[in-house]
């Protein structure tokens, strides 16, 4: 920690663990902000997201429906194969950061 208590250094004894701390560190940040959905509780999700609007479900589940209903009933076997890994943190930490990512099919 720096003088002015700013700045702090975290070290982490492994990969993991410095992902750990990364993904956690962004849910407290961007919690207020939307984000930090992965998680957390979904009804702390539900109640921040009616601060917008009285919706019946989380964006994120509805943008995940809206896809499936205009894409995935043409796809063959969709819940047979597991999305790509990277693809599918790269949303979960887009997500976690107040961001609306569009799915690009």
């Amino acid at each position: 920690m720096t003088a002015n208590h700013e700045t702090y250094l975290l070290m982490a004894s492994t990969q993991n663990d410095m992902e750990d701390w990364v993904k956690t560190i962004r849910r407290v940040i961007w919690a207020p902000f939307g984000g930090g959905i992965f998680g957390q509780k979904l009804e702390e999700t539900v109640r921040y997201e009616r601060r917008f609007g009285n919706k019946l479900a989380p964006m994120l589940v509805e943008q995940c429906v809206d896809f499936i209903r205009q894409w995935g009933l043409r796809e063959e076997g969709l819940f047979r194969l597991p999305g790509q890994a990277n693809l599918v943190k790269e949303l979960q930490d887009a997500f976690d950061c107040g961001e609306k990512p569009s799915f690009d099919w």
